[in-house]
Parts: structure tokens; sequence; C-alpha cells
């Protein structure tokens, strides 16, 4: 092998560990609850669906698109909210947090969403600190 693929195929390596030591680390994958196959195939099932819900969320933040799921969660996940629900529709106000201008900029949050199991309710974001 040329000296070029050797360092790309490292490359390819070193993002598949780098992802898979966020895995561990973040979503405690190395942590399962039981020895049970079918537990622990439930866990990694988990697991792999949270990660990829992280990343997809990356890809709509900018600024944002390399994040790890632990400084995604931190940012924009770990955050509280008041609730409103009047004339079947639903105002979810998030607590002022430095990253909530990112949020409300990216086309995710642009627009309200019906909820189907909940007799289709209409949800809307807004943030505190915007009165």
């Amino acid at each position: 092998m040329s000296l070029k693929d050797i360092v790309l195929k490292y490359a390819q390596k070193w993002l598949v560990d780098k992802s898979i030591a966020e895995q561990i680390d973040f979503f405690h994958l190395n942590l399962v609850g039981s020895s049970i196959v079918v537990k622990v195939d439930f866990d990694l099932t988990m697991t792999l669906l949270a990660y990829s819900l992280y990343k997809m969320l990356d890809k709509n933040l900018i600024g944002f698109e390399k994040s790890t799921a632990r400084n995604l969660f931190f940012n924009f996940i770990d955050n509280g909210a008041e609730v409103e629900i009047t004339n079947r529709k639903m105002f979810v106000l998030l607590r002022k947090k430095v990253h909530n201008t990112i949020i409300f900029e990216s086309e995710i949050f642009g627009q309200s969403a019906k909820i189907p199991w909940l007799e289709n309710l209409e949800v809307n974001f807004g943030s505190q600190n915007a009165s």
C-alpha cells in the first residue's frame, strides 16, 4: 500500500474508534444491565438509536455539526421548560440558555409540529428569554 492509502485507511479507522469511544463514554455502552442476550441486544439497539438521533440533531445546528453527543446534551438537551396547553396548542418555552438561538435558527424548530398520539395537538417552541 502507498503511504497515502495507509494514512486514509488509518483516518477512517480512527473515526470509527472515536465514535465507539463516545458511545461507551456518554451512553455507557459498556454498562449494559444484564447478561441476557435479549437485554444486551436491546441496550445496544437503544444506544445506537440514541447516538444516531444525536448525529441527526448535530447536522441541523450551525457550528455544532461535528459535536459529540455529550456536548449536544449539555448545550441543548439538558434544559428545563414551561409547557402551556391552550386551544389545542402546546407551547414549550425553554429556559434561557446561551445556545437557544442556535436551536431556533435551525429548520427543525422553525415550524410547529402535530403529535398524532395526542389527537394532533400542535406543538410550538419558544424561549423564556424571548418574551
